[in-house]
């Protein structure tokens, strides 16, 4: 489980950043929203981080336009 740290609007996406590491989201993957919504991870990004164990505490991901807000819990659907 993922809880959204920050959302902002990128084109016609939107750029997440999930708490954690992150571990198992790749490109293609699918995350479900608490109503069972599925949101379609379209790329991971790579941001760069002073102290490399910063990495470990979020992920930032690139999401089709969906209405996820700030707070909510997602969950890994499939890779």
């Amino acid at each position: 489980m993922f809880e959204v740290l920050d959302s902002f609007a990128v084109n016609n996406a939107l750029s997440l950043t999930l708490k954690g590491s992150g571990d198992g989201i790749q490109n293609g993957s699918i995350l479900t929203d608490p109503d069972g919504n599925k949101i379609h991870v379209i790329s991971v990004a790579m941001p760069h981080y002073g102290n490399p164990e910063d990495m470990m505490k979020k992920t930032v991901v690139l999401v089709n336009n969906c209405s996820v807000k700030k707070g909510m819990i997602l969950k890994l659907l499939s890779k």
